[in-house]
Parts: C-alpha cells; structure tokens; sequence
C-alpha cells in the first residue's frame, strides 16, 4: 500500500472536472466518481482483485455538488488507506453527499455567481463590456478551481474530519451574507448608470432616487429566490442605461 503522490491528486483532480458527463438516471454520478477514485486506488493498492473490490464499493448512486466532490474523493482514499471496510465508506459516502450539496449549492448557485456578477456590472458601467465579461468568467472560474483543489487536498488530508471544516469554510452564513451584500450591491446599479451616463448632473432628478428605491426592494426581495434578483437588478440597468443614452 502506497501514500497519493502530487500527480495522483492531479490525475484525480482533472477526472473530477468531467464528473458530470457520465451523469445518468439511476447511477447519477456514481460512475465518473469511481473514475476518478480509479486514479488514487491505483496507488494506494497493489492486488488487482482488492482494487476492483475497492471499485465495486462506488457502484451505488452518488449525487452531490460536482465542484465539491473532491473532498469526498479525497476522504473515501484516507479511509481506504487507513484499512475501512467497503461498507463503512459507502455508509459516509451516503451520509456526506448531501451534506456537501447543501453547502455548496447556495454558494455556488447563490453567492458567489451574484458577488461576481456585482464586480462585472461595476466594471462594465466604467471600462466596458469586454472588460466586464472576462472580470466575470475568469473570477468566477478561478475562485471555484481553487476551491476545488483545496476540497480534493482537504479530503485526504483530513478524512473524515474533512467534512466539519468544509462546513466552516462555507458556511450557509457565509454564502448567506455574500448573497445579500451582492444584491445590495447590484440594487446601487441604476444609480451609477444614471450617474455614469448623464450628460450633466444639472439634469439629476428624484427619478433617479426611486430608480435606486426600487431595485433595493426588488433585490433585497428577490435574493432569496436564488438568480431571480440578478435578472431583475439586470434590466433595471438596461432600463437606466438606454433610458440616459438615446434620444
């Protein structure tokens, strides 16, 4: 039995990128799961037939957030290293996957795409679209890599202590407080498109005021709806920014 060494995690971390495309009903995405273990098992067991024994305990399905699989990934290798049978990382696997799942979708489907977007609509109202879209592709992208290789490092690290510190590492309170400061945040929008593309602030009346009125409601109501405020958020801009622009 031998210990990860840095490419295996590597190996292991670019098959964890494509989990999603072998999804299916039934199986969810059990198998690209065990593709990716496949990598780590390799390793750490030498016998042919205890690593298809090792295979065999991820046939069950599995279904959680794919940008979080890699503390589960990480944590199914230390026990297998550390000698736990094939029922008893099944019976966490079963127990983890949802707990996973429910940190990382308000983060990722929540927080962290409306805190990026924030940044983007800033950027675009003073450097530009282009600007604007490579600010929201690369952050975005970027932070969920890194957080993705630190899930992987974290889950073999830490086994099954793994699971507590992601917990406090993405907290629902976290995701929570980023959800509304990003919604505040993109409710100031019309505001500065107003600001930014007046011809003269002579011309600033109280429309802008109740422009700013009420994308704060609209956002503060719908961040708890998930995307629905940055749609809305979204059109108030266009609204304010070709109601300033044409003729």
């Amino acid at each position: 039995m031998s210990r990860l060494r840095t490419m295996d995690m590597v190996n292991m971390g670019l098959r964890l990128a494509v989990l999603q495309g072998t999804y299916c009903e039934g199986a969810m995405q059990s198998t690209g799961f065990a593709y990716a273990l496949s990598a780590g098992i390799d390793r750490i067991l030498d016998d042919e037939d205890a690593r298809r024994e090792a295979l065999r305990g991820f046939s069950e399905p599995f279904n959680t957030h794919p940008f979080l699989a890699g503390v589960l990934a990480g944590a199914c290798l230390k026990l297998l290293e550390q000698g736990c049978s094939r029922a008893e990382i099944g019976s966490f696997l079963r127990t983890a996957m949802g707990a996973v799942a429910a940190v990382g979708d308000p983060f990722f489907l929540s927080a962290l795409p409306a805190a990026m977007s924030a940044v983007a609509v800033a950027v675009a109202l003073w450097a530009g679209p282009v600007p604007a879209l490579l600010v929201l592709i690369l952050g975005f992208n970027f932070i969920h890599m890194v957080i993705r290789v630190r899930a992987l490092s974290m889950g073999y690290r830490h086994g099954l202590e793994a699971l507590p510190r992601l917990m406090r590492w993405l907290s629902p309170a976290r995701s929570r407080g980023l959800t509304i400061v990003a919604a505040v945040a993109l409710g100031l929008v019309p505001a500065g498109a107003m600001i930014r593309f007046s011809t003269t602030f002579l011309h600033f009346d109280w429309t802008a005021v109740l422009v700013v009125a009420v994308a704060l409601v609209l956002s503060a109501a719908f961040s708890k709806a998930r995307h629905f405020y940055l749609h809305i958020s979204t059109a108030l801009l266009a609204v304010v920014y070709f109601a300033e622009v044409l003729p």
